[in-house]
């Protein structure tokens, strides 16, 4: 049972460590889902300064997500600067598409589902230690 919570706890360690790393190299980066599924999907990694999330408005049937980088057209991306989260609606070739950009977080244009953070893992590790 040690080996395991000890386990445990190098995982998380390596984590916090990773996060760490990546938040002094990237200062300005966040980390984004990248793929193009004809449903929700999750996998793939981009780090841009903003994170994209195109879907078919009708019934949310095709998915693209990915990042974009701010360039020197800061106009083009002002209402996304000034939100955390945006989202535009357009037609193209008659067919309605929903595009929506965020910053706020790592991986924000994941679907609308929770996901548990470093902190509820680390309360769930120190709860297991202390049933030892």
């Amino acid at each position: 049972m040690k080996c395991c919570l000890g386990l445990m706890l190098f995982l998380v360690g390596a984590a916090l460590a990773y996060n760490k790393e990546y938040a002094s190299k990237n200062l300005l980066k966040i980390r984004c889902y990248q793929c193009n599924q004809p449903y929700q999907c999750g996998h793939g990694v981009c780090y841009g300064d903003l994170c994209v999330k195109t879907s078919i408005s009708q019934n949310n049937a095709y998915v693209s997500k990915g990042c974009e980088n701010i360039t020197h057209a800061v106009s083009h991306y002002e209402p996304q600067l000034k939100l955390k989260s945006y989202c535009r609606t357009e037609v193209v070739f008659g067919i309605e598409s929903t595009i929506c950009y965020c910053r706020d977080d790592d991986f924000c244009n994941d679907a609308l589902t929770a996901r548990p953070s470093v902190a509820v893992c680390l309360l769930v590790v120190l709860l297991l230690l202390k049933a030892l």
